[in-house]
């Protein structure tokens, strides 16, 4: 299935950023934010719609989706930090493709949206739209 590739592509790109003393939190893995000095990031992928783009014997379903993650730095470190790091793991994604298993997902231009503060943490979200084109 090709969610599952799309998936592996994206936690293994995200997995090339290195940051001192941040951690990388993905999805559905136990993590306590207590654990973090400085701050963590916490990453998604979002399936999004599909459409069928071509007709005959072999089908082409044309799929989107985002790539969110999400920049948490501690209160009082300053929101620079948290939008370089933003900025840093959208430039990994910014115009690639990347392929595995015969899927290659093409990375559109990140969006930024500075969440701001709650409770200790400061927050700056990143969105890459992506999309996959997939036969059956």
């Amino acid at each position: 299935m090709s969610l599952d590739v799309v998936d592996k592509i994206i936690s293994t790109q995200f997995a090339t950023w290195s940051a001192t003393n941040f951690a990388k939190v993905f999805e559905n893995v136990e993590f306590e934010p207590a654990d973090s000095d400085i701050g963590y990031v916490k990453a998604f992928f979002l399936p999004g719609d599909s459409n069928q783009i071509s007709m005959g014997a072999t089908k082409n379903y044309r799929h989107v989706g985002n790539f969110i993650a999400q920049v948490f730095v501690r209160k009082g470190k300053g929101s620079r930090l948290a939008k370089k790091y933003a900025k840093e793991i959208g430039e990994i994604f910014r115009g690639n493709q990347f392929t595995d298993s015969g899927i290659t997902i093409t990375c559109r231009s990140p969006g930024y949206a500075a969440v701001g503060q709650s409770g200790e943490w400061y927050q700056v979200n990143v969105n890459v739209p992506i999309q996959w084109d997939e036969l059956h």
